[in-house]
């Protein structure tokens, strides 16, 4: 019972804590999932500029497994007329990740950190903005 009185204090201390309560429908919440992609397509690239080589392997994984299970929402998701224009963008966020990453271990020992993100980033001009 100890447990559970701690468990009921916590829970009223955070309703307390955050009064708002936000309607975000399914939608809503995939739409943001998809966006977040670009972002950390970005940090991706950011990342390679600061040195750090490892951190875009990761986010590509993230990215893949996203991506995959996007893929297997509903069709009548998928076809949303928003919804399909972010899986292009989030499909091409992917392909620059797995690029990033390609580059970093084919190019990774040629070229100094600073100069191989410029190699991601002087073609970004073909980026979708939302």
């Amino acid at each position: 019972t100890t447990a559970a009185t701690a468990t009921t204090k916590t829970a009223s201390a955070v309703d307390t804590a955050c009064p708002y309560r936000l309607a975000i429908t399914v939608t809503d919440y995939l739409l943001g999932l998809a966006d977040l992609t670009g972002e950390l397509m970005r940090y991706s690239i950011n990342c390679v500029a600061a040195g750090d080589r490892k951190t875009p392997f990761i986010v590509c994984d993230v990215l893949q497994r996203l991506y995959d299970k996007f893929q297997t929402l509903p069709i009548s998701v998928l076809k949303h007329g928003e919804m399909e224009k972010k899986m292009v963008v989030m499909q091409q966020s992917l392909s620059k990740v797995e690029t990033v990453c390609y580059g970093v271990v084919v190019r990774g020992s040629e070229y100094p950190d600073a100069m191989l993100a410029d190699t991601f980033t002087s073609n970004r001009g073909d980026e979708h903005e939302d």
